[in-house]
Parts: structure tokens; sequence; C-alpha cells
């Protein structure tokens, strides 16, 4: 049964190593696309994280790597109001998995709060529960923030018992932290 406080909807996983993802279409913002790099070596690109908004405040967050023999492990994305990131990632994927990439859909009207919850399994569970005694948690409209921030990251593995991090560090941007506009006024 699918609870009704998600704050998470995995929309697709290329499983068996498919190289097709979801990206919203016609009804978003045009993407911001920002590289996933090693995160202790930023010259070595694995892959990008494309930001999209459709016109209802929904973001989608689509991980997609380069090179269709390596495959993701994990990943997770931190979504909050201030670029603080007190807390851990709200939503992720375990290390159960493996896919080429991935869509995070989070509607900015009910947003799993990192401070103290997350969605530990969002294949399986799309409820944000406590971290400490797994009770449904309220989670927050951040409809109206003008700036909302993410940390994608990810585990790769790039060949049998080789695995990297990556996310979407970079010079002037050591923690990964994306700043978006969170003002939908796009023209489609």
């Amino acid at each position: 049964m699918i609870s009704t406080l998600f704050a998470f909807i995995p929309l697709a996983f290329a499983l068996q190593k498919k190289p097709s993802c979801f990206i919203p279409g016609l009804n978003s913002c045009k993407p911001i696309v920002v590289p996933l790099v090693d995160i202790f070596n930023i010259n070595q690109k694995y892959g990008n994280v494309s930001y999209h908004w459709d016109l209802n405040k929904n973001l989608y967050a689509t991980f997609q790597l380069d090179n269709k023999k390596y495959s993701m492990k994990s990943s997770s994305l931190y979504v909050w109001s201030d670029s603080n990131m007190q807390g851990y990632p709200n939503y992720l994927i375990p290390p159960t998995y493996d896919y080429t990439c991935a869509t995070f859909s989070v509607p900015m009207s009910n947003v799993c709060n990192p401070s103290n919850c997350r969605v530990s399994d969002v294949v399986s569970t799309m409820t944000c529960k406590s971290y400490k005694d797994s009770k449904i948690c309220k989670n927050a409209d951040l409809r109206f923030y003008m700036v909302v921030y993410t940390q994608p990251s990810a585990t790769v593995v790039v060949s049998p018992g080789k695995k990297v991090t990556v996310g979407t560090y970079g010079i002037g941007n050591p923690n990964g932290i994306v700043a978006l506009n969170n003002a939908v006024s796009c023209i489609i």
C-alpha cells in the first residue's frame, strides 16, 4: 500500500542496465545539468544529474551515468530549504539494486525533513520516517521558498571490486551543494 505521506516517487530505474531513463518532457522547465564527479578526483566525471521543475512545483533529479558499463549501487538526494545540510540525505536507494540511472521526484509541497527523517528505501516504501524510532514524520511545504538546496550522491561500480563515490563537487563547491531557484516561471 502506498502511503499518502510520500515525499519521493521512484519514477524510473534502468534495472538490468537498460539504457533509458525517465526525464520530464513537455510540462517541465529547461533542465539544470550538473556533472557527477569522483569526490576524491573532481576531474573524473562519471555522469550527470539533471534537475527539472514541473509547473506543479515538483522537482525531478535524474542521475544518469555516461558509460553503460558502469552501474550505481546506491544513490541519495538531500533536499532542504537551507544549505546547512543538517541531518542525512532524506531520499535513498539502498545498495540492493544495480541501475544505470534513477529519477527522484520530490513534490515541494511534501518534503521529508532531513534533520530528523528520511525515506530509507524509495523502491519499497515512500513513507518518511524518523531516524530514531521509525515513526511517520510530518513533512514540510517548501513550495514558497525562493531557493532549495540539494546534494546528490551515488556509489558507482566501475569494475568488479572497484567502487567510487560521486557527487556534484568541484572547485568552489567542496560540499557538493547545488542551489536551485524554486520560482517556476519558465516558458515551455
